[in-house]
């Protein structure tokens, strides 16, 4: 056994270099994964916030869209409002009443008819026609949003 002694020296020497070698080729391998992760989670980051900032800039912008159009459509009713005198309009009862209450509307501001005032209907016009707005900004905004992912 001692005459093999500088065999298996020289074997176990050959194995602990082989060994350090396929060490160090792993560590420098998982390194060269690792540097490649990083990379894709950054360009991952990257696209993300790009995309985050072009959904905010798209939100905005329909956002002042919406807003212009409520503020104009509160200026039409408001002008509306300043040009036609208030009214009552009654479904059937009597001329009578719809007379007192139109003689009254220049004094007071509570209704003295029983009925509808042209106010309340201009308001309920004005109601309905923000929905008519918000619907169709929400759809255009759906639509800008699936075109500006390339969906």
């Amino acid at each position: 056994m001692i005459k093999y002694l500088p065999e298996l020296a020289t074997a176990l020497l050959v194995a602990l270099i082989c060994g350090a070698l396929a060490n160090g080729w792993h560590k420098l391998t998982v390194l060269e994964d690792q540097a490649h992760e990083r990379a894709a989670i950054s360009a991952q980051i990257a696209s993300d916030t790009s995309q985050c900032n072009m959904d905010k800039q798209l939100t905005e912008n329909a956002n002042d869209e919406y807003q212009k159009q409520i503020s104009d459509l509160d200026r039409q009713l408001s002008d509306a409002r300043m040009r036609r005198p208030r009214t009552c309009v009654i479904p059937l009862p009597s001329a009578l009443a719809a007379s007192r209450f139109n003689a009254a509307a220049a004094t007071r501001r509570t209704p003295v008819a029983t009925g509808i005032t042209s106010d309340a209907l201009l308001a309920f016009e004005g109601t309905c026609q923000r929905e008519v707005i918000k619907l169709t900004d929400l759809q255009n905004f759906a639509q800008k949003v699936w075109k500006e992912n390339g969906q």
